[in-house]
C-alpha cells in the first residue's frame, strides 16, 4: 500500500459558508497524516492563498499548492438561468500559472459573473502549459453528461487545451459517487487519460463535518445545501482504500493515489508576492525630472498660497527649518511619490465639486501636507509633531486618512488616470462573532428570535470561550442551550461574508495580475482578494480614501 499521497482538492472557511476549517487546521491535519502535498482550491476565489502561504514555513514537510475550483460555462456572455456552469479544478504549476490564475479568476469575476464567477474554456487558451487541471466532482461537465461519447469529446477538448489534464475520482461512499468513479475509470482507459483520487475536503477532520454542515444551514443556499458532504475531509490512505477498493479495485486506487504525488512533483514551489511596498509611478508634468523636484515646487507654491512669505523673518525661519527637515525625511524614506499621488487626487477633488476634510490623525502634523493643501491644519500654529506621522526610526508607510464627500468619484478618477487593471479597492472579511453565532445557530435550531437576541447581548466578549467564562451559570440554568453553545463555539471566528473596506484603495505600476485576483463589488467596484492586513505585505500601497 502506498504510504502517502497529495491532497489536491480542498476548501477552507474562505469557501464562504461551505468550507469549515482554517488554513492552520488543514496544515495540522496534513502533517498529522503525513501528506506529501496539500492544494487549496476555494470555490471561485483566492481569498485564503496568502494565509496558507504565511503558514507554510511552519510545515516544511508539506508542499503547498495553490489552485481554484472554477465555474466553467459554455459561454460567459449568456446570462440566463438555463445557462449552466460546471466545476473544474485548476492548479498553478509555476509562477506563470499563479499569475494566469490571478488573471482568469479576475476575468471570471469582472466579465463572467452571473450568480457565480464563470469562465469559458477558450479563456484558458494562452495558459494551458502553466496549469494543471482536474475534472472535479459530481458537479463537473463530465459528471452531468449522460451521453458517454459526449464525455469522451469533452475529455479530448480539455486535453487540447491542457497538456496536464487529469480525470478526478473522489473517495466518497455514496452510490452516485461510486458509479461515477467506475465511469471515470472506464473513460480513463478509453481516452488514455490519467486519473487522480481526491477527497473534495470541506473540513480537515471527519468530526468537523458536523460543524461544516451547520455552516451550510446558515448559508441557506439550496444548491449548496443539496450537496452531499459524506467523506469530504482529509482522509488517510487507509480510509481511501476502505472506501474505494470495493468501487474500482485496490490496484486502481493505488494508481490514482500515486498520480497525485506525480502531479505534486511536477509543480514548482510557488510563493505569494510578499515584498516591501512598491510605490506606483506618478506621471510628472513637463519640466520635472523626478518626484522630489516636483514636491519641492509644490511646497514652494504652498509657501506663498498659505501666506508664510508674509510672516516675520524669525517666524519664516522656524517654518523653513521645519520644511527642510520634513522634506529630507520624506525623500530619504522614498515617499516623495506618495505625497504627489495624494496631492493630485485631492487637488482634482477640490476642482470637481468634491469636498475634502481638513485633515485628521497624525498626518495633520506635517507642514508639507499643509503647504500642499493635503491638510488644512497648520502644524506649527497648533504645536503638532511630525514624528508621529513619519519617523525614520520606525519604517512604515505614511498614513493619511482623506475624508471626501464623494469617494466614488475620486476612485473613478484614479482608475481613469492609472488604468482599470492597476487600481483596486480592498476586500473586507466579516467573521462570525459570538453574538452572530448565537443568533445564526439559534435560528437554525429553531429558537425564537427574541430569545436569541436577548441571549446574544451576553456574548459581547472577543472570543466565545471568554463569553462562556463570563456567563458561567448559563449552561446550568439553561441545559437546552448545550447544543446551541457547542455549535456556536465552533463556528465563532469563521469567515461569514465579504464586503469592501471603507477606505483602502491600492495602486500598482504593473497590473493586479502580478499580485492577486480581483472580484466585483456590489456596485461594480474592482476589489482585490486580500484584506487590509495583507495588501501592503504583498507590495501594494494602500491609500485611505474615506467617504
Amino acid at each position: 500500500m502506498i504510504d502517502t499521497y497529495s491532497s489536491l482538492h480542498n476548501h477552507s472557511m474562505y469557501s464562504l459558508l461551505d468550507g469549515y476549517s482554517t488554513p492552520e487546521e488543514y496544515l495540522e491535519r496534513a502533517k498529522e497524516i503525513g501528506l506529501k502535498a496539500f492544494a487549496i482550491t476555494e470555490h471561485g476565489n483566492e481569498y485564503s492563498w496568502c494565509y496558507f502561504d504565511k503558514l507554510k514555513k511552519d510545515y516544511p514537510e508539506i508542499k503547498m499548492i495553490y489552485g481554484v475550483e472554477m465555474y466553467e460555462c459554455f459561454d460567459r456572455e449568456i446570462k440566463d438561468k438555463s445557462s449552466k456552469y460546471f466545476h473544474l479544478v485548476v492548479l498553478a504549476k509555476n509562477e506563470r500559472g499563479r499569475k494566469a490564475l490571478n488573471h482568469l479568476v479576475t476575468l471570471s469575476n469582472l466579465e463572467g459573473f452571473y450568480y457565480k464567477p464563470r469562465i469559458q474554456l477558450s479563456d484558458f487558451k494562452e495558459y494551458g502549459e502553466d496549469l494543471i487541471v482536474c475534472s472535479a466532482c459530481l458537479a463537473s461537465k463530465i459528471a452531468r453528461e449522460a451521453d458517454y461519447q459526449k464525455c469522451i469529446d469533452y475529455i479530448n477538448e480539455y486535453k487540447s487545451y491542457f497538456p496536464y489534464f487529469f480525470l478526478e475520482m473522489q473517495s466518497h461512499s455514496s452510490e452516485e459517487q461510486a458509479e461515477y468513479n467506475k465511469k471515470i475509470l472506464q473513460l480513463a482507459k478509453d481516452t488514455a487519460t490519467p486519473y487522480v483520487i481526491t477527497t473534495d475536503s470541506h473540513a480537515a477532520k471527519q468530526e468537523d463535518l458536523y460543524y461544516q454542515g451547520q455552516l451550510v444551514r446558515i448559508a441557506r443556499d439550496d444548491e449548496t445545501a443539496s450537496e452531499a458532504y459524506e467523506g469530504c475531509y482529509v482522509q488517510t490512505v487507509k480510509e481511501i482504500h476502505n472506501i474505494m477498493d470495493s468501487q474500482i479495485g485496490y490496484d486502481n486506487v493505488e494508481e490514482g493515489l500515486a498520480m497525485t504525488n506525480g502531479i505534486a512533483s511536477i509543480i514548482d514551489d510557488v510563493d505569494m508576492p510578499f515584498q516591501s511596498p512598491q510605490l506606483p509611478t506618478f506621471p510628472l508634468p513637463e519640466g520635472f525630472d523626478n518626484n522630489y523636484d516636483y514636491l519641492v515646487y509644490l511646497t514652494e507654491q504652498g509657501w506663498h498660497k498659505r501666506g508664510i512669505d508674509k510672516l516675520g523673518k524669525k517666524e519664516q525661519e522656524v517654518y523653513r527649518e521645519r520644511l527642510e527637515y520634513e522634506k529630507n525625511i520624506i525623500h530619504t524614506m522614498g515617499f516623495d511619490g506618495y505625497f504627489l499621488i495624494v496631492w493630485d487626487f485631492i487637488n482634482w477633488a477640490k476642482t470637481h465639486n468634491v469636498k475634502v476634510g481638513a485633515g485628521r490623525g497624525s498626518g495633520a502634523g506635517s507642514l508639507v501636507c499643509f503647504l500642499m493643501s493635503i491638510t488644512d491644519l497648520n502644524p506649527i500654529k497648533y504645536g503638532l509633531i511630525f514624528e508621529r506621522f513619519l519617523n525614520p526610526e520606525r519604517i512604515s508607510m505614511p498614513d493619511l486618512d482623506i475624508d471626501l464627500s464623494d469617494r466614488g468619484k475620486v476612485v473613478d478618477f484614479l482608475v481613469k488616470k492609472y488604468g482599470v487593471d492597476r487600481v483596486c479597492q480592498v476586500i473586507n472579511f466579516s467573521y462570525i462573532t459570538p453574538v452572530v453565532a448565537i443568533k445564526d445557530v439559534g435560528k437554525t435550531l429553531g429558537f425564537p428570535y427574541k430569545e436569541m437576541d436577548k441571549l446574544s447581548k451576553k456574548f459581547i466578549y472577543p472570543t466565545f470561550q471568554e463569553c462562556l467564562d463570563n456567563n458561567s451559570t448559563l449552561i446550568i440554568e439553561h441545559p437546552e442551550y448545550e447544543q446551541l453553545f457547542n455549535i456556536a463555539s465552533h463556528l465563532s471566528g469563521r469567515v461569514k461574508t465579504v464586503s469592501i473596506h471603507a477606505g483602502g484603495v491600492g495602486i500598482v505600476d504593473t497590473t493586479m495580475d502580478d499580485y492577486m485576483a480581483m472580484k466585483l463589488g456590489a456596485n461594480e467596484e474592482h476589489v482585490i482578494q486580500v484584506d487590509k492586513r495583507i495588501i501592503e505585505e504583498i507590495g501594494i500601497i494602500k491609500f485611505d480614501i474615506l467617504g
